[in-house]
């Protein structure tokens, strides 16, 4: 893969700096008797059959693995259909400078509540295959995905993900944590959810790189009308060395809404 692609890029080095990251995130958002992309607590479904729909605009599509894809604004737009723990998704970007798609993603998830649960926090896991497409560069990969999610007041995910092979794309992993600390208040009569957000990514030759990626500070908020919610996030990006060709540091965000019924 050329050095210039947007997907191009000591196993106790690589523990240590997950490790530090994993710690700083707990330090700044624990509070006083404590119990993750991405993920705050949602309500127990009150029928096993449901139907979601999402659009948002962003200044920037920036995916977990660091680099910024498109040369600007985009619309990204995602619908779901879900039943008994199964999700099917499709998920489209459209660069609004390249007047076309930057990025497409689909594929089946499904979700297992794990027998471990106490009064202040349960642990999900996920697992989900998916394919994803970047039409601009020709690259076309099946992706593997596990999440463990540890849901509390202050919630942690981790993902592993595994790239196949395929075109000029070998191989690789990546895993991406990210700790939520989802704060509700009431605006308007209505619920609202802020969420202080810290992730991180580190990358196993994932589209061509490897290394630390990214410490990303984020807030996002969801102001819920029913089924319908509308939402806002910034972030700011610290890259590392092996993405920074691909992306400086510095912010991005976005407004959108979602319906789920």
């Amino acid at each position: 893969m050329p050095n210039n692609h947007p997907c191009y890029g000591g196993i106790m080095a690589i523990k240590t700096n997950l490790i530090i990251i994993a710690s700083c995130a707990m330090l700044v958002l624990m509070p006083d008797g404590f119990s993750q992309s991405n993920r705050e607590i949602q309500p127990e479904p009150k029928y096993s059959f449901g139907f979601g729909f999402s659009d948002q605009v962003v200044t920037k599509y920036v995916p977990k693995i660091g680099s910024q894809l498109g040369d600007g604004f985009a619309n990204q737009s995602m619908v779901h259909l879900s039943y008994a723990g199964f999700k099917l998704f499709g998920w489209g970007n459209w660069g609004i400078p390249e007047t076309g798609f930057t990025g497409i993603v689909y594929g089946l998830q499904y979700k297992l509540k794990l027998p471990v649960k106490s009064e202040r926090i349960k642990i999900d896991n996920m697992v989900a295959i998916n394919k994803y497409i970047f039409p601009s560069y020709d690259l076309d990969n099946w992706v593997a995905d596990y999440f463990i999610s540890i849901i509390g007041q202050v919630q942690t995910t981790f993902q592993y993900s595994h790239v196949f092979s395929g075109g000029t794309v070998e191989h690789g992993d990546r895993i991406y944590g990210i700790v939520n600390y989802p704060v509700r208040y009431t605006f308007l009569s209505q619920t609202s959810i802020i969420t202080p957000s810290i992730s991180s990514t580190y990358n196993w030759d994932f589209y061509g790189k490897t290394g630390l990626a990214h410490l990303t500070f984020g807030l996002k908020n969801k102001l819920i009308i029913g089924r319908f919610s509308l939402n806002t996030f910034v972030n700011y990006q610290h890259s590392f060395e092996s993405i920074k060709l691909f992306l400086e540091s510095g912010f991005y965000g976005g407004l959108g809404f979602a319906l789920v019924f």
